[in-house]
């Protein structure tokens, strides 16, 4: 999802004239700002981005998150081969149980790289779309302005359009019943 698509919603929803090619105005810095805390709010309350890496752990079971390819949220699974692997998490590392000198596989949620320009893309691949975003994005630039009141209004958009989002899709099935006669 393109940034620039997403702010220039935001705008249209805001009311704002909204210019691709001045960047630098104040206005679209601060829709900018916005787009990246809203991201940061979907990717780690709603839709958590996932990695998958293998990380060397050191002779007492040792992995430093130093190492990781991404900036770390939240850990899913440690594994060796197909078994789970017990592990703890400390600030800097994570401590793998009865594992000595041996490369595991790492599976995390991660916070992806700040957004500082409209030509930035999203890593989101669910169904949050443009609109809810932008909702987002308005609800974060209206309580950055004093207008609490509308903040609330879109920020209520915002949260209803992602539960809607994270509502599992698919096939409704009914279970099969005998009619008594």
């Amino acid at each position: 999802m393109l940034i620039q698509n997403v702010v220039k919603k935001a705008s249209e929803i805001l009311g704002l004239t909204f210019d691709p090619t001045d960047a630098k105005n104040a206005e679209t810095a601060a829709l900018i700002g916005c787009a990246d805390t809203v991201y940061g709010e979907i990717v780690s309350d709603y839709f958590p981005l996932l990695f998958e890496e293998e990380i060397l752990f050191d002779g007492d079971g040792r992995g430093e998150t130093e190492n990781f390819t991404k900036r770390l949220l939240y850990i899913v699974s440690l594994k060796s081969g197909e078994k789970t692997v017990k592990y703890t998490v400390f600030p800097d590392a994570i401590h793998a149980e009865n594992v000595r000198n041996t490369v595991l596989t790492v599976r995390y949620a991660y916070i992806p790289d700040k957004i500082e320009e409209l030509t930035a893309e999203t890593e989101l691949n669910t169904g949050v779309s443009e609109r809810c975003f932008a909702l987002g994005i308005a609800s974060e630039y209206c309580l950055l302005n004093g207008m609490f009141n509308e903040s609330v209004l879109y920020d209520k958009r915002f949260k209803d359009s992602l539960q809607a989002a994270s509502r599992k899709r698919g096939e409704i099935k009914i279970k099969r019943r005998n009619w008594v006669g």
